[in-house]
């Protein structure tokens, strides 16, 4: 039976007439046959069925004034015949408004057959627990509905959202490529930081992605590997968006070790730092990274008795402050003031050349974390010249 005859069924059983009759009824009630009973999305959904009956209801009772007795009669048993049925399609969650999870895996098998591109995002709301510790459970419902909505309106036209489990939501994206999920994921993250919630202050999420083929060729690991993207983000800090490709796996597979391994592998890590060139047009320093971890500087400072002479403004592009393993790094910046007069004024020396004791107190991301580094150096400060340079 397909989707109209049913309806016509349903409408002919609430107003006992025959099926063939409907469609003119409806047409009267400017309608169209386009929802059945036994289907239900949400509360608002069965709302507006409701009113569908009670639109059609009356345009039956202009032509018979008997029609509403009947007409309650029958819709009251059919509520209650579908109410006692047991649980709905299996396509839609219980709570939220998008389809379960074993939508996703039957959709998932289609698109095999179909695409050559995917993209999967899988989200995961940020302190889920704790909100429902804090809140109550109905505000960690809030939370998950007013996710889902964001996620179910940001991909229209675009893919289809289904709850994974828990509090992760999943979205499949066809013919969308790693760039272009990894815009839409960022959106959608920025959204929901943007919501509105009551009980508590803030609601984030953490979003991992994945593509096939530039994440894997496998459609059966593409759903694991935006787990494991999602996973990442997840150490990094969570209410952020990461995304795993083929010549990334390395990096990404070093979150995967136990944290107290990841510690002591930070832990292990030292950089020494000495100063090349020290003139207010160009400061010039180098760094050398002596461990087998990869260094991402994130801050330089560096001071005499606790009060700044130089910091170094941030990079362009991070990737320019990035040291590999066993390797050295080059940064120069233009400093103002002239950190050789700064030298002057801290230690009160106007005219002769002389020494002094300078700390480097530079900041790294390695394997996620931050880590402070602390050196000393020592240096020679020029005072005709007005420049400074590392004398060890």
């Amino acid at each position: 039976m397909n989707h109209l005859s049913t309806e016509a069924t349903i409408l002919a059983e609430l107003f006992d007439r025959d099926a063939d009759a409907i469609p003119s009824l409806v047409a009267r009630a400017g309608l169209k046959l386009n929802w059945t009973l036994n289907e239900r999305d949400s509360h608002s959904a069965k709302t507006r069925k409701r009113e569908y009956w009670n639109r059609i209801n009356k345009a039956v009772n202009e032509l018979e004034p008997e029609a509403e007795r009947k007409f309650e009669d029958n819709l009251g048993r059919l509520l209650r015949n579908a109410n006692s049925a047991g649980p709905v399609s299996p396509e839609l969650d219980d709570l939220l408004p998008i389809c379960r999870r074993k939508q996703y895996d039957s959709d998932l098998n289609a698109l095999e057959s179909t695409v050559n591109l995917l993209s999967v995002i899988m989200v995961d709301v940020d302190n889920f627990k704790q909100i429902n510790d804090e809140f109550g459970h109905q505000a960690g419902d809030e939370a998950l509905v007013t996710c889902a909505a964001i996620i179910k309106n940001a991909v229209v036209n675009k893919g289809n959202a289904y709850r994974y489990g828990g509090d992760e939501i999943i979205i499949l994206l066809p013919n969308y490529s790693l760039c272009e999920a990894i815009g839409l994921a960022e959106r959608i993250r920025r959204e929901i930081s943007r919501a509105e919630v009551s009980n508590h202050k803030s609601l984030t999420a953490t979003l991992g992605v994945a593509c096939l083929p530039e994440s894997t060729t496998s459609f059966s690991e593409v759903t694991g590997i935006a787990d494991k993207a999602l996973y990442q983000a997840k150490k990094l800090g969570k209410n952020r968006v990461c995304s795993f490709s083929v010549e990334r796996e390395a990096e990404i597979s070093k979150f995967e070790a136990e944290p107290a391994q990841v510690q002591n592998r930070i832990d292990a890590v030292d950089i020494e730092a000495k100063i090349e060139q020290g003139t207010s047009q160009c400061f010039l320093i180098n760094i050398e990274n002596k461990s087998s971890e990869e260094v991402q500087i994130t801050k330089i400072k560096i001071e005499c008795d606790e009060l700044k002479i130089a910091e170094a403004p941030p990079p362009a592009k991070a990737e320019h402050w990035k040291i590999s393993a066993n390797s050295r790094k080059q940064i120069s910046w233009n400093a103002s003031p002239n950190p050789s007069h700064r030298l002057m004024q801290i230690k009160k020396v106007w005219d002769k050349d002389f020494e002094a004791i300078v700390h480097f107190k530079i900041q790294a991301k390695i394997l996620g974390k931050l880590k402070t580094f602390e050196c000393k150096r020592q240096v020679q400060v020029q005072w005709g010249g007005n420049r400074i340079w590392d004398i060890d």
